[in-house]
């Protein structure tokens, strides 16, 4: 082999060599650079955002449209245990029993806050808004901390006077 057929070959120009390797430097150089400022204005727009966010969170707060977590008084949980002992009480006696036309098959027959089925003689409440069944100890503790009905999400208020009606009887 001779230095001409070195001088020939594609992969060694001896006079193309440093500028062949300052485009690529300079290209890497470049593409990296685009590469920081891309990341550097994604911080400062993810900042900025980040701020704003936290003013507007800072003004609704301070014009009262979100209730502060430190009030004084605390939030509304559930009824208080005189209203939901006022709440009407039976014996489980079967739906026929208790006046109401079974219009929602078997999910009537259930306890919607523990999910087991009535059986006779267990104490039942009826609320009297919506007309809806529950045991009496589920309902009890549910209410406990909420004062809305679980199925429908009606309040549970008692009128002022609770008239017994005819299915609030212990049969027997």
């Amino acid at each position: 082999m001779s230095d001409r057929d070195d001088d020939d070959s594609p992969f060694f120009h001896r006079g193309d060599s440093p500028d062949l390797n300052s485009r690529i430097l300079l290209t890497a150089i470049i593409s990296l650079s685009v590469v920081v400022v891309v990341v550097t204005m994604l911080h400062v727009y993810a900042r900025c955002i980040l701020r704003r966010q936290a003013r507007r969170r800072a003004a609704i707060r301070d014009i009262g449209l979100i209730t502060r977590i430190h009030s004084d008084e605390p939030p509304k949980r559930g009824l208080e245990s005189s209203v939901i002992t006022s709440l009407p009480i039976l014996v489980y006696k079967g739906l026929e029993n208790h006046g109401r036309v079974d219009e929602t098959g078997p999910e009537s027959q259930e306890c919607a806050v523990c999910l087991n089925m009535f059986e006779d003689g267990q104490m039942i409440r009826v609320l009297p808004n919506c007309n809806h069944l529950f045991h009496a100890e589920c309902i009890d503790k549910w209410l406990g901390s909420r004062s809305t009905c679980p199925i429908c999400r009606h309040e549970v208020e008692p009128g002022p006077t609770i008239l017994p009606l005819p299915r609030e009887r212990v049969l027997g």
